[in-house]
């Protein structure tokens, strides 16, 4: 199963299921348990990037007995993650995408 944007799971067809922000799906566990998928709100660029750019999504994974588990994913929006962390208090862990995107300045060549 792929988790994705509704963009992306609409080229990728197959196994791939759109998980817009806020959207959950519930996974059996071996355990007996289970596990909530949430997909949430990601910003690829800054809020001027055009949406085509902007399409990506992260994840949070919680449940009645395991711990709240907060996946960026491809975000670059600290807005974004402070939404999230009041959204999802308390986060147990969280993964964040520590990438090394850069852009040209204006006027520079």
């Amino acid at each position: 199963m792929t988790l994705t944007t509704t963009e992306a799971a609409g080229r990728l067809g197959g196994n791939a299921t759109a998980l817009p922000p806020w959207y959950h799906l519930t996974l059996d566990r071996p355990d007996g348990g289970c596990v909530k998928v949430t997909g949430t709100p990601a910003r690829h660029g800054p809020k001027t990037a055009p949406a085509t750019t902007s399409l990506v999504t992260g994840f949070a994974l919680t449940g009645p007995d395991v711990p709240t588990i907060y996946i960026s994913g491809d975000n670059a929006s600290l807005e974004v993650v402070e939404q999230i962390a009041r959204a999802l208090r308390p986060v147990d862990l969280a993964l964040l995408s520590a990438g090394g995107a850069r852009t040209r300045r204006r006027g520079a060549t």
